[in-house]
């Protein structure tokens, strides 16, 4: 393989125990020839490593996409956690059937929809993994951890459904995140989030 990201995002696939095919393909484009780095049979889906990329890259993927809208194509921009677990569940939905490519608006509203109240329902058993409502007796104030982490884990599935449906990437995730931290750590200084506590 070519880079070290590749070798990580081929190890996900093992542990997962997804069929791949390391370049299985030569695409003629208008701007060039193109390989795609994997293809997931599971998924009937071709995963792309792109970290630092040239303008040249760019535009042989860029064309790729425009010339083939048939296929099912996920670009992978950064291999932190985040990226990481997007990649993944976005390869899950696609293993269930859900061609991101071929969603119509009211489809796409519709898997949001589904996908908040889900994350509804993960919400109360959220609540359940600890004793948390102050007027009932509990026979321990014991969190249960596992538990919670299990809940946890659903939400955050769920929320990544959402966001693969818009069709967002995990650059959009981590700048919406420090968005938020930026803002809250701008409140702190303020003393207006102080009445959170």
């Amino acid at each position: 393989m070519h880079s070290s990201w590749e070798v990580k995002v081929a190890r996900v696939f093992d542990d997962l125990g997804l069929t791949w095919t390391y370049e299985p393909e030569l695409f003629r484009t208008s701007a060039g020839g193109y390989v795609p780095d994997f293809w997931i049979e599971e998924a009937q889906c071709f995963v792309e490593v792109k970290g630092y990329a040239t303008a040249y890259a760019l535009g042989k993927l860029t064309a790729f996409v425009a010339e083939n809208p048939d296929k099912e194509l996920l670009v992978i921009r950064d291999i932190g956690f985040i990226g990481m677990v997007f990649m993944v569940q976005r390869i899950y939905q696609l293993c269930l059937g859900i061609k991101y490519n071929g969603l119509t608006d009211a489809m796409r509203v519709e898997h949001i929809r589904r996908n908040v109240l889900r994350m509804y329902q993960e919400v109360g058993e959220l609540l359940e993994a600890a004793p948390w409502k102050w007027h009932r007796v509990y026979d321990n104030d014991d969190i249960n951890v596992g538990n919670l982490a299990e809940e946890f884990g659903d939400l955050f599935v769920f929320a990544l459904n959402v966001l693969a449906v818009a069709g967002l990437q995990e650059s959009d995730i981590m700048d919406a995140v420090h968005a938020v931290h930026l803002k809250n750590f701008a409140r702190l200084r303020e003393g207006t989030n102080k009445k959170e506590m």
